[in-house]
């Protein structure tokens, strides 16, 4: 399956959502607004903690021989 280029742009009234080149725009409330950054904000903490752990894990076999 071939991989899509996605991008998100926030914006004074909402977002833009931009995948593979097609725009649409999502009005949004500033709560909205702040719900979806605090979300982004969750989920990229939980993949930093994830990608530390599994390095972390590589290290200890690593040096187990």
């Amino acid at each position: 399956m071939p991989k899509l280029k996605a991008l998100i742009i926030p914006r004074n009234d909402g977002i833009a959502v931009s995948i593979d080149g097609n725009v649409t725009i999502v009005e949004m409330q500033s709560e909205q607004m702040l719900e979806l950054a605090y979300r982004c904000q969750k989920a990229g903490l939980e993949m930093l903690r994830q990608e530390q752990q599994e390095a972390a894990s590589d290290h200890k076999a690593a040096s187990r021989g």
